[in-house]
């Protein structure tokens, strides 16, 4: 899945969630190793900054997921406070 948050930093909505234990990315999933912006959201005229990527598992709980969006709704909110 893959979220835009416009006058967000993507590298440091991740770092701020890999401290609160939560593992996402940034760019493209297809070019993570030279950290690109996503061809995709560029193709479809979308912003590729501010642009975090998530993964869910089969074994992923929803409990785990309700944790996470309130874990990124917060995060949001502090930096675009900053």
């Amino acid at each position: 899945m893959s979220l835009i948050f416009p006058g967000i930093e993507a590298d440091r909505l991740v770092l701020e969630m890999q401290d609160l234990g939560f593992v996402i990315d940034s760019g493209s999933a297809c070019r993570s190793a030279d950290m690109q912006p996503s061809h995709v959201l560029a193709a479809m005229q979308l912003p590729t900054s501010g642009n975090i990527r998530i993964t869910f598992h089969p074994e992923t709980k929803v409990d785990q997921v309700k944790e996470l969006g309130e874990a990124i709704q917060k995060t949001v909110v502090k930096l675009l406070e900053n």
